[in-house]
């Protein structure tokens, strides 16, 4: 016997009845519009010249709507979305101050000069009860 279920029997014989042929019937709904091969094509080579490219300001050279281009970008294209952030890049000087900090701090843990630290999962649980103020 074959693994298949009953009920895909049943919806092959119904559309056989209803088209004449075991194919797929015509597709119901909204169809993709706006994400054609020509602007994922389009997008794809944007990209690739350059990574830093904005989703927003390559939805606005192609007229469609943001959500539009970032569905383009995350679904049919091979790339991965992120958002740069800037941050503050350390000298050499502060990196040097830091390492530094870092060895004297690890020392003193292993030197026992403080006590020790324990750390713990657990949860200190008062017996008054806080109220709203």
């Amino acid at each position: 016997m074959l693994s298949v279920s009953m009920s895909t029997v049943a919806y092959t014989i119904e559309c056989y009845k209803e088209t004449g042929s075991t194919t797929s019937r015509e597709k119901s709904g909204h169809q993709r519009s706006d994400q054609t091969k020509k602007l994922v094509e389009v997008t794809g080579q944007k990209i690739s010249r350059n990574k830093r490219r904005s989703i927003r300001k390559t939805a606005t050279e192609a007229k469609v709507s943001h959500d539009t281009m970032r569905r383009v970008v995350r679904n049919d294209l091979p790339v991965y979305l992120y958002k740069l952030q800037k941050c503050q890049r350390l000298s050499g000087c502060t990196m040097e101050k830091r390492l530094a900090q870092s060895k004297e701090h690890w020392k003193s843990l292993t030197c026992r000069t403080i006590p020790r630290i324990i750390q713990t999962d657990e949860k200190t649980f008062t017996i008054q009860q806080a109220f709203n103020s």
